[in-house]
């Protein structure tokens, strides 16, 4: 027989926070994953530091996948550029090495624990209630 002792009681309500920018860290190693139409993504859980009683946030960021063929639509090159330019946003404002960004060779593993700014907002779902999304990850200026 196995017991689990735990203190039920007291539990804080997990809440939102107003508006505005924040410090987020990278809660795990950021994960890769593919969507059924063969494209990836990464998903990253997020942090709000400072307000350990706060909902977690996830990130999605678009993986660019291989360059769109010469006389592509304008749509698979837009999309293909956004991705990239997110990707590199995302990366920058989590202090990645501009080395590393380049080469385009970044361990996930290794963005555990980071930190960097975002902009939050609060949405309100009928699914999830009342809960903070991120609107954009910050890049510092050098």
């Amino acid at each position: 027989m196995s017991i689990l002792k735990a203190n039920l009681e007291n539990i804080p309500k997990l809440v939102t926070v107003e508006p505005g920018e924040y410090q987020v860290r990278i809660a795990g190693a950021p994960e890769l994953k593919e969507r059924d139409d063969g494209s990836s993504y990464v998903q990253c859980n997020i942090h709000i530091e400072g307000h350990p009683d706060t909902k977690g946030l996830r990130a999605f960021i678009n993986v660019p996948g291989d360059p769109p063929e010469a006389g592509a639509p304008d749509l698979d090159i837009r999309r293909y550029n956004g991705a990239r330019g997110g990707l590199r946003v995302f990366y920058e404002c989590f202090g990645i090495e501009e080395a590393l960004i380049k080469s385009g060779q970044v361990d996930l593993d290794t963005l555990a624990g980071e930190v960097g700014w975002a902009v939050l907002i609060e949405d309100e779902s009928p699914q999830y209630g009342l809960q903070n999304k991120l609107a954009r990850f910050i890049v510092p200026k050098s």
